[in-house]
């Protein structure tokens, strides 16, 4: 693993980050794995804390008796959003956002505004309750950003993502897992981690006649060299119980899988297979996404 003071080249494809911060320690964990590759690697990186706003309009007397409180709640958030920043060096790239409106809604168009390239967000935001399955913040961020998305769950505090000794990635020789195999591959090399490449079989798929380590020669990156090691596992099974195995394996890990498409596994869609993940899996989740 990397010494704090390493510096680490830009991970391809991870140079602009969108984080929702609600101050749950989901988002806290969020915060620091953004703040880390900026001050690392100098992502730009931009920090939001969306204030809900009411379902229903309130009449003016109740804004105006309101109005001191709304501005003192922004200004705090403001001020814990920029001592946040502290975390990565004065020069960094760091914009610090308190806005209004849905908060998956505020993440999406900040993600758009910026053309970012991941959105890092909490598995439950506002409004969450303990033991629940994903959150509707983190869903709706799931399905509509229109870039790749980084999910943390409760766990993820108990180690730093930037201390992940394996980046596991999920592959079926699909378009959509040959560039999610490539954002692994980044990924890795910035944590100097292994990388685990997981090809499962069940009733849905067909056999390939290229194994993993064949797909991953014909997709390799430039980067991919800088990796501490490459595993390959084929597995018969849910492609879902594999990938959940093989993090449990791997601990500390990062887990990759595609979006686009059927998610990543042929014959699995989106909604049970990259959402069964995100709630599953006992690490970080990203859900790559090609933008544009």
């Amino acid at each position: 693993m990397l010494d704090d003071d390493d510096p680490i080249g830009m991970p391809e494809g991870l140079s602009r980050l969108v984080v929702g911060y609600d101050g749950s320690s989901s988002a806290d964990a969020a915060a620091a794995f953004a703040l880390w590759l900026t001050r690392k690697a100098r992502c730009a990186t931009t920090l939001v804390h969306v204030t809900v706003s009411p379902s229903a309009a309130p009449s003016a007397d109740v804004l105006l008796a309101a109005a001191d409180q709304i501005a003192a709640d922004r200004k705090e958030w403001k001020r814990r959003l920029d001592n946040l920043r502290e975390y990565a060096s004065p020069e960094a790239a760091v914009d610090c956002r308190v806005v209004s409106g849905s908060a998956a809604g505020a993440l999406i168009e900040v993600a758009n505004e910026t053309a970012a390239d991941l959105v890092m967000v909490g598995s439950h935001g506002v409004g969450r309750v303990r033991g629940a399955l994903l959150g509707s913040v983190s869903s709706q961020v799931l399905s509509h950003a229109p870039c790749s998305v980084m999910i943390f769950g409760e766990h993820a505090r108990s180690v730093p993502a930037a201390r992940a000794r394996a980046v596991v990635v999920g592959i079926d020789g699909s378009p959509a897992s040959r560039r999610a195999l490539q954002l692994a591959e980044s990924i890795a090399s910035a944590l100097t981690a292994g990388l685990v490449l997981v090809h499962a079989r069940d009733a849905h798929t067909t056999a390939s006649r290229d194994g993993p380590r064949a797909m991953l020669q014909d997709g390799r990156s430039s980067i991919a060299a800088a990796v501490a090691g490459i595993e390959e596992e084929l597995v018969e099974g849910d492609p879902r119980d594999a990938l959940v195995a093989a993090c449990e394996r791997h601990a500390p890990a990062l887990l990759v899988v595609g979006r686009r498409g059927h998610g990543g596994f042929k014959g699995l869609l989106l909604g049970s297979t990259s959402r069964t993940l995100a709630n599953r899996a006992p690490c970080p989740v990203v859900v790559f996404h090609a933008s544009g």
